[in-house]
């Protein structure tokens, strides 16, 4: 109906005129043209995004990174610290007294009635003696004191002291040492025996470091290494925190090394966003400083 109105607005439109030179045909073939040159420009369109799907496809497989799992098993291995002898004290001994025999020493001879020697009486300072003045008959004579009576001798403690044993602080505790076990955030509700903790810390860090050692994979699938470890020593503070982190010789170098830093990120990490592990306390309550050494093991599937 629609076209045979379109029809008769054109047969009005042009009353039979001018129909030679082809604008007549032009319009009554315009729905036709115009619908094929729309399903031309789909087509080619789908062309070109199929196209383009299948390069891009290409391009993200190539660029795609492998995540590669990373097994971390906690051991709290403590290190043996060799005994600290206390300091050496020499005392000062006081050489003793010798007498030298002198050839001039005469031995008395021995006699009959030997003469009794008296030892020689105390002399005492009494002091002045003040006479009384002249003219002055009934007053006696008093004895004024400018001295104290006696003498006081002043002697050295000629004995040895024994050395002083100096007792040395601990200022870093073991896991066996402690009394609480440090506790790291998320793992507060497992229980406070030192085995859940242990547990509960080892997963938290596994998955952590196996956010933070992604990176990794690209190093060892340039280099083909299949499989890596690494032991990490670090301490935790009796604010919370992870500090002093450092790779210890062992191991493979470079592993090492990227290890340590993922564990320092992680430290940096948990301060920023406020998050603190629960320091370890002793028996009496006080909180210590925690030392841990951890083996994180790197697998490439």
């Amino acid at each position: 109906m629609k076209k045979n109105q379109q029809l008769s607005w054109n047969d009005y439109l042009f009353e039979n005129r001018h129909k030679a030179y082809g604008a007549y045909e032009l319009r009554t073939e315009e729905g036709n043209n115009l619908l094929k040159s729309l399903l031309l420009v789909g087509f080619f369109v789908g062309i070109l995004v199929t196209v383009l799907s299948f390069t891009g496809k290409d391009t993200t497989e190539e660029g795609t990174t492998t995540y590669c799992p990373i097994d971390v098993n906690v051991d709290f291995t403590e290190e043996i610290e060799p005994p600290v002898s206390p300091p050496s004290v020499t005392p000062n001994v006081i050489p003793a007294a010798t007498v030298e025999n002198k050839d001039s020493d005469i031995i008395p001879e021995p006699k009959e009635k030997p003469e009794v020697e008296k030892p020689l009486t105390e002399q005492k300072d009494i002091g002045k003696l003040v006479m009384p003045e002249v003219g002055n008959a009934g007053n006696e004579g008093s004895i004024k004191s400018t001295g104290n009576i006696g003498s006081s001798g002043t002697g050295e403690n000629t004995g040895t002291k024994e050395p002083e044993v100096i007792k040395e602080v601990k200022s870093t505790f073991s896991p066996r040492e402690v009394t609480k076990m440090a506790v790291f955030p998320g793992c507060e509700k497992v229980g406070n025996s030192k085995k859940a903790l242990q547990d509960c810390m080892a997963e938290k860090l596994s998955g952590e470091l196996g956010i933070q050692l992604d990176g990794f994979g690209e190093l060892a699938k340039k280099e083909n290494i299949h499989q890596a470890s690494a032991k990490l020593n670090f301490i935790v503070d009796k604010s919370g925190k992870i500090i002093e982190v450092k790779a210890m010789n062992g191991g493979n170098q470079a592993f090492g090394k990227e290890a340590q830093q993922a564990l320092k990120r992680i430290s940096d990490r948990l301060v920023k966003k406020g998050k603190y592990l629960e320091p370890a306390e002793l028996d009496d309550g006080s909180k210590v400083n925690m030392s841990f050494t951890i083996p994180v093991q790197f697998n490439l599937n």
